[in-house]
């Protein structure tokens, strides 16, 4: 039954890494986005470095 547990870590560990991955890859968008409202929002803020130019 040993086999069994070390499945179970290995599982475990590697759900652990995708959802740390997942929470980087969302708390990065957030920002991204967050940046782009702000830019709207206020025209003092910094545009973001790929915002297109304003049409």
């Amino acid at each position: 039954m040993d086999y069994i547990d070390d499945i179970a870590g290995r599982l475990t560990a590697a759900a652990v890494a995708f959802a740390v991955a997942g929470l980087a890859v969302a708390a990065l968008s957030a920002a991204a986005l967050g940046g782009v409202r702000a830019s709207e929002k206020w025209p003092s803020a910094p545009a973001p470095a790929s915002a297109a130019p304003p049409s």
